[in-house]
């Protein structure tokens, strides 16, 4: 055991070279700057298509949206409210079966789509603004 001891105590320290945490750094950095190039590209690839899929989704579902029964027995609301606050349960039934739920929901996809793509696109523009600012106040 006290050969093994002397044996390492006669051996030089290795240290790491001087250029490894600049090295180490300058990977991270390229790392860093490499996700948000691809999320922010990917973020533009939702907007755009997304913004393509609701113009497209407006122009398909809307007049289906607005011919439908639902607009006719929604306008009862307004010239016969004592009839419908009469018979309320069974508008609102009426209403709830002819509300026109698959345009509503092919025209509100996208619009989400789009809303979650520019949340992402605002959160990755921060994150780099503030590591720029980082890196600013480092140097």
């Amino acid at each position: 055991m006290k050969n093994l001891e002397k044996a390492f105590k006669n051996i030089p320290e290795i240290n790491p070279s001087e250029k490894l945490g600049a090295l180490i750094l300058q990977k991270i950095e390229f790392k860093i700057q490499k996700e948000a190039k691809q999320k922010l590209i990917s973020s533009y690839v939702y907007m755009f298509g997304s913004i393509f899929l609701s113009g497209y989704s407006f122009f398909v579902f809307g007049p289906e949206i607005l011919q439908s029964e639902f607009w006719k027995l929604a306008s009862l609301l307004f010239s016969d409210l004592q009839v419908v606050l009469a018979n309320w349960q069974t508008f609102v039934y009426s209403l709830l079966e002819n509300f026109p739920i698959i345009g509503v929901v092919a025209i509100l996809f996208p619009v989400f789509i789009l809303l979650n793509s520019l949340g992402s696109y605002f959160n990755w523009h921060a994150r780099i603004s503030q590591h720029i600012q980082n890196k600013k106040s480092f140097a």
